[in-house]
């Protein structure tokens, strides 16, 4: 029996957590535990006495320190989080990732950064974060990026985004270790699938064509010239969405076979730009880039092209066939993460094939959370009438004087808008804006955590619904109405390629029911961190009640949850 080397009292379900991860890691494994549940921990306690390095996959490369700040707790392990070049250059700050890996390949040779880091001897300790690992750089006066790759082979644990694993990026990590004789664990896996399409996605805007017909003309190009105009004035005329055929986009606009010389001429202008110390971009290399895809992937089942606001996007929806190809490379998966249920379908979706699922309850007290479905209100439809935003606005005034912190989630933004142009309002509201940047979310957050009471408004499908911690700062979460997505083209489309693989009535639960029940599950999950937090939890739409919904709402949701009649009162509570 192997030491348990867990760095907190145990509960008898991390325990159980952690036999089953011991006893199945000879197969993919998909963990479903609530919000809270300890999976971090267990998971490490599980995985560290194979001896054997584990890599843990995050959604961003901000949530990279949490495998590491848990290792602390364990000691006797090094590890540290991993960050790209865009956020450890020291010559360089606020580059992309493209151009912040190409701006390093052409200045490494002259980086006195990394000259020094040749002579620095290191011997790690302790784990490091990322904001550890970037202070010693900096105190050396050595290239973090190449220090952390310095350390690889040393760490036992190593946090890293998705991106390092779905994407070529990960081919500058194989060369320190083996991913054959490591483990993976993919933590928040329910956005593994999205990430995916994301990552094998491109976008091409008219700002950037612009651009790039601003860099064509020193080139002497008259066809290539000629194919970028004729190529904005469509870009012009783009009115609301559609699909596009990519061979005959080629064609008509003579674009066939440029997309080489593009690039050509825009790695000529980045080398420019780098000599001239400005940032080594060309609009005219990443539409050579685009053209490229265009051309690679027009024959390719599961990928669009569509027109929309001025911009072309590739969309590339095989997620399962790109997943598929990538699990047999490690010595064993751990998929993790509070809403994978139903556990088949989102194994399935991923591409795995022979795999052991679990789910994994926090044992909390009935009595500690209740809940409520209200009949009567609904947001279903085109647009949200008077009466119906009335009507929540009442509901959530009801809701309001349940607790003291309290967080109204709504299932959009434009329903927010409308309960807000409505009248909602409360005392020390806390107001999501979409257009929010990461700095002012994270003022605004902190200022509600330290508030006495207050309300914080939000979409379902923002920031705050998912991966905040709130600690004893939420005792009550309002949802108002179902977080789908909005019917566009685009979502018409994945919903049909999905109807395609699973047939119809799966292929519509698993593109469109199951996405949108996993956001409410998360916003509800902001509310219980700890085995003996209490919440109060309403689902403003009636439509949470049909069987096929309701099932896939969290456990301590369904345990206990009341239908109630619109309007609430004191009654129903």
């Amino acid at each position: 029996m192997r030491k348990l080397i867990f760095p907190y009292r145990i509960r008898a379900e991390q325990q159980d957590l952690i036999d089953f991860v011991s006893s199945h890691i000879d197969k993919p494994l998909c963990i479903n535990a609530t919000t809270g549940f300890g999976k971090t921990p267990c998971i490490l306690s599980a995985l560290l006495p194979f001896r054997k390095r584990i890599i843990w996959a995050v959604r961003t490369g901000n949530e990279s320190d949490r495998p590491i700040e848990e290792l602390k707790a364990i000691n006797n392990f090094f590890g540290l989080s991993y960050r790209g070049k865009k956020d450890m250059c020291l010559l360089k700050e606020g580059l992309d990732y493209d151009t912040a890996s190409y701006f390093c390949k052409k200045k490494m040779k002259d980086c006195a950064f990394n000259k020094n880091l040749s002579d620095f001897s290191f011997s790690p300790e302790e784990p490091l974060l990322y904001s550890e690992l970037l202070k010693i750089a900096k105190k050396e006066k050595i290239c973090p990026y190449y220090f952390q790759r310095k350390l690889l082979p040393y760490a036992s644990v190593i946090g890293l985004s998705y991106n390092y694993i779905l994407s070529t990026a990960g081919y500058s990590l194989r060369s320190s270790f083996s991913f054959p004789d490591s483990f993976l664990v993919v933590d928040e896996a329910h956005n593994l699938e999205q990430a995916a399409i994301n990552l094998s996605s491109v976008s091409l805007r008219k700002g950037g064509v612009e651009h790039a017909i601003d860099e064509i003309e020193g080139m002497d190009d008259e066809d290539g010239e000629a194919a970028l105009k004729a190529l904005l004035e469509v870009m012009e005329r783009i009115e609301g969405e559609s699909r596009v055929d990519m061979e005959g986009f080629l064609n008509a606009l003579n674009l066939r076979g440029l997309a080489s010389r593009f690039m050509e001429y825009g790695e000529k202008i980045r080398a420019e730009k780098l000599e001239q110390n400005l940032a080594p971009r060309s609009s005219l290399y990443h539409l050579g880039s685009f053209l490229q895809s265009v051309e690679e992937k027009a024959s390719a089942e599961g990928v669009v092209m569509l027109a929309s606001d001025e911009s072309f996007e590739i969309y590339d929806m095989r997620a399962r066939e790109l997943l598929s190809e990538l699990w047999d490379q490690f010595l064993g998966c751990v998929f993790c993460s509070g809403t994978l249920e139903p556990v088949e379908g989102f194994a399935d979706t991923i591409g795995l094939r022979d795999y052991e699922g679990k789910s994994f309850y926090m044992p909390f007290k009935k009595e500690n959370v209740k809940g409520y479905i209200i009949e009567g209100l609904s947001t279903e439809g085109e647009a949200l009438s008077k009466t119906m935003a009335n009507r929540y606005v009442e509901a959530v005034s009801w809701f309001l004087n349940q607790g003291k912190k309290s967080a109204l989630f709504c299932s959009s933004y434009r329903i927010m808008g409308d309960l807000l142009d409505a009248g909602l309002n409360a005392d020390n509201i806390f107001i999501e804006e979409h257009s929010m940047s990461g700095a002012e979310a994270k003022v605004m957050l902190e200022s509600f955590r330290e508030a006495e009471r207050g309300c914080l408004v939000a979409s379902a499908q923002g920031r705050f619904a998912e991966g905040i911690d709130l600690p004893q700062a939420l005792d009550s979460v309002f949802i108002a109405g179902i977080p789908f997505e909005r019917a566009t083209l685009k979502t018409t489309l994945y919903i049909k390629y999905y109807m395609n693989l699973y047939g119809a009535k799966q292929g519509r639960y698993y593109a469109y029911t199951v996405p949108a029940i996993r956001r409410v599950s998360q916003a509800m999950g902001r509310a219980l961190r700890g085995i003996d937090d209490k919440a109060f939890i309403v689902c403003g739409d009636e439509r949470y009640a049909k069987p096929h919904i309701f099932s896939l709402l969290p456990y301590y949701f369904r345990a206990g949850a009341r239908v109630i009649r619109y309007p609430p009162d004191a009654g129903n509570s």
